[in-house]
């Protein structure tokens, strides 16, 4: 990046708390006048800085502290800007009111400027006083800002420096402003990434002739200092820094000509003792470097204060040490994926299983600033940067890749992604290239070796046109490569959280994280887990159905009759014909040329059916025998007919259940005890009804129903084999054979009676 000569001079530059932001730029602007009276303005700049190097400038602030003509003696020094845990800048100015003020002579502002945020801020005064200040030293340490501002003293009592610290919230209120120290020497405070103060001068020995630079650790609690280290320099010209890491680093010329220089590092007594370069907190679990598993879900973070959680976008991302990419990543605002103590001491963070899941590999888990906030102050802390909590797995042991097999699954894509895909109907080689980019996609971010995924590219539409995609993942050939099946549970896992794994970007967003990855095939897959309950649900149906159809004919009584109907119906002819519906309406389509059979299937039994019922109604109507009282009959109950009219329509067996009823009020309406023969033409006529519609049931819906069934399963277009077309299978075998088993019975029964 390059500037105009000259243009940068007298600049004040500070990096954001996340380096990635970039860093602000404070310059004086140019001067304002007005009635005779001048004054300067400042001029912030935010710049970022992209991957290729380039310098973007997004946000500019003039005249800030606000400076008018109005208080053109009011003389502002900034004296150093500093970042927040919020990813902005807290500016700290020194400034003099003018004699004439009856305000303190003397004082600091401090002012908030939020990231690439143009909206001026009022200034918030921290600190005044009557005495000179000699010198501030402000840092960031936790979630305050610290700063140590030294007064000259000079009267009756004391002459000397006092020290005092301000501790100050990143919004720019004050959180509390004390002495802590005083001293005739002119020291120099910084304050260490771990919340330890810190003093430097540089002192002339007349015993020994020699220049020391000595550094002392405040005391707090006795509020003294204590000499840490104490060094000989040639040359009183220095510059010193403190780290990160806790660590002080001083340069000194060696020689008066500046031409060589030695550069002393000095680790700091660190009072705190905490790893985690961050003083709130206290342990993880599990702990730095500790050794994790794909079993491994859940991690927790204990705090020495009370914490809750922040509404800001913070993160905690876990990735990998090899190459930067991301493995989970979770806001502060997901909060089903967490839980705070009771206390607020600790918060417990849920881990997908497949996320640890290579071997061989280091994983850093970093909290973003203001993550979280402190419970009683309600400001935000500072989070676990980068290259601290460090986490690794072990390579596999006694694993053997031909014990592995090949896995054939499915993944679903979501309908917004499906309606794009089938754009690509009439376009192979587009859907072809769509699924190639999807795959690639996929084994980068599981991890899985690219050679280890493919797909046959046969594709199947399900309910509400989402489109299903075959993946074959194969077999491991290496001892240190995951086996199939491990990978196939990854690939569900990301899938399944997908809105907190790395699938939510690039193509692999697309795929439906309701569906995650499923294996292929339902009865290949799943009739050893679920056989035994299937088997006992036929069994106890059929069970039941002849317990009860024998008790019927043993002990003469219609309530068994009607028990057994009821189950006939309940368990048995409703379910079939919902699931005949479901099958026709979402899985027919699947296979070409299935459909149109399919709603033939359904929809002829039903025309036919009610054509029977019609017949049956005027024959009665008709009837010289029974017609006139049958007429009677179906005009006082036409409501009950017509809601049988209905359930006929869909199963024969509705038939038997209104003869009895026909029965019951024909005899009511025309007390025709003693007349057999009405009787005996009632029940014919009702009788031929029942059979035809039998025949129909199982000539035009049963059996051409299980035909269906079997080149639908047989049919290569058909991906996943569900549970609709498979109980619909079952239903329509068991329809057949408890309609050949009361026709046996029946004629059984007639040559007992006979």
């Amino acid at each position: 990046m390059c500037f105009d000569s000259g243009s940068w001079i007298d600049s004040t530059i500070q990096l954001n708390e996340n380096k990635k932001l970039g860093f602000i730029r404070f310059s004086r602007n140019k001067t304002y006048e007005k009635n005779g009276n001048s004054w300067k303005s400042w001029l912030w700049q935010q710049y970022s800085v992209d991957k290729y190097g380039n310098l973007k400038n997004s946000t500019t602030l003039i005249n800030l502290p606000e400076t008018s003509y109005e208080d053109p003696n009011m003389n502002y020094s900034l004296i150093t800007i500093v970042p927040t845990v919020e990813d902005g800048y807290l500016a700290i100015f020194n400034y003099t009111n003018p004699p004439f003020s009856i305000a303190p002579r003397n004082g600091l502002c401090a002012i908030p400027i939020s990231y690439n945020n143009p909206q001026f801020s009022q200034k918030i005064d921290i600190f005044q006083t009557e005495q000179p200040i000699n010198s501030v030293s402000c840092d960031q340490t936790n979630s305050f800002i610290h700063c140590i501002v030294s007064i000259n003293f000079n009267n009756e009592t004391f002459n000397g420096i006092v020290y005092e610290e301000i501790k100050i919230y990143p919004s720019g209120n004050v959180f509390s402003t004390h002495e802590i120290y005083s001293d005739q020497r002119s020291l120099r405070a910084k304050m260490t990434s771990f919340f330890n103060l810190i003093f430097d001068i540089t002192e002339y020995n007349n015993t020994d002739k020699n220049i020391y630079y000595n550094i002392y650790y405040y005391n707090a609690s006795e509020s003294r200092l204590e000499l840490q280290n104490s060094f000989i320099i040639t040359n009183y010209f220095r510059v010193n820094a403190v780290t990160q890491n806790n660590t002080f680093l001083l340069a000194s010329p060696n020689t008066i000509d500046n031409i060589s220089w030695s550069l002393f590092i000095i680790p700091l007594l660190n009072s705190n003792d905490y790893r985690y370069d961050n003083v709130f907190i206290n342990k993880t679990i599990p702990a730095i470097n500790d050794t994790v598993s794909p079993l491994t879900t859940l991690l927790i973070i204990t705090f020495n204060h009370p914490v809750v959680l922040s509404e800001s976008t913070s993160n905690i991302t876990i990735c990998k040490a090899s190459d930067g990419s991301i493995r989970q990543r979770i806001s502060a605002t997901m909060h089903n994926f967490f839980n705070i103590s009771s206390d607020g001491l600790s918060i417990s963070i849920n881990v997908s299983k497949s996320t640890f899941n290579e071997y061989g590999e280091q994983y850093i888990v970093t909290m973003d600033n203001n993550f979280v906030k402190g419970a009683k102050w309600n400001e935000p802390l500072r989070g676990i940067h980068d290259g601290i909590w460090i986490l690794k797995t072990d390579m596999p042991k006694n694993q053997k890749p031909n014990q592995d097999k090949t896995i054939m699954g499915l993944v679903r894509l979501t309908q917004e992604a499906s309606k794009k895909f089938s754009a690509f109907k009439n376009n192979q080689s587009a859907y072809i290239a769509y699924i190639h980019r999807l795959l690639n996609n996929i084994g980068t971010k599981v991890p899985i070796n690219h050679s280890r995924l493919s797909s046959n590219n046969k594709i199947q539409k399900l309910f509400q046109g989402q489109i299903v995609i075959p993946i074959r993942i194969n077999a491991a050939t290496h001892e240190n490569e995951r086996n199939a099946s491990e990978l196939a549970s990854d690939l569900a896992y990301l899938i399944m959280f997908k809105n907190i794994t790395t699938i939510s970007f690039g193509i692999a967003n697309d795929l439906d994280q309701s569906y995650d990855f499923k294996l292929l095939g339902f009865i290949q897959n799943n009739w050893d887990e679920y056989k035994s309950q299937i088997i006992a649900v036929i069994m106890a149906f059929l069970m039941f159905s002849l317990f009860f159809h024998i008790l019927s004919y043993k002990l003469k009584s219609e309530c068994f009759e009607r028990i057994n109907t009821a189950i006939y119906i309940i368990g048995l002819i409703v379910p079939n014909f919902i699931f005949t519906i479901f099958f026709a309406i979402n899985y027919s389509d699947e296979v070409p040329d299935l459909y149109w059979p399919s709603v033939l299937v359904l929809c002829v039994p039903i025309f036919i059916n009610f054509c029977i019922k019609v017949i049956t109604i005027y024959q009665g109507i008709k009837d010289p025998v029974i017609g006139e009282n049958f007429k009677k009959w179906v005009m006082e109950y036409r409501i009950l007919i017509a809601m049988f009219i209905i359930l006929i329509m869909t199963d024969f067996i509705y038939l038997e259940i209104l003869k009895d009823i026909v029965k019951i009020k024909y005899t009511k309406i025309n007390k025709i005890y003693d007349r057999p023969e009405q009787f005996n033409r009632l029940e014919y006529i009702f009788q031929v009804a029942i059979i035809c519609g039998t025949f129909v049931d199982l000539s035009f819906r049963n059996i051409p129903q299980i035909v269906i069934q079997i080149i639908y399963y047989n049919s290569d277009f058909v991906l996943v084999y569900t549970w609709v077309p498979l109980l619909l299978l079952i239903t329509a075998n068991l329809k057949i054979f408890m309609t050949i088993y009361y026709f046996v019975c029946k004629i059984i029964i007639l040559d007992l009676d006979k």
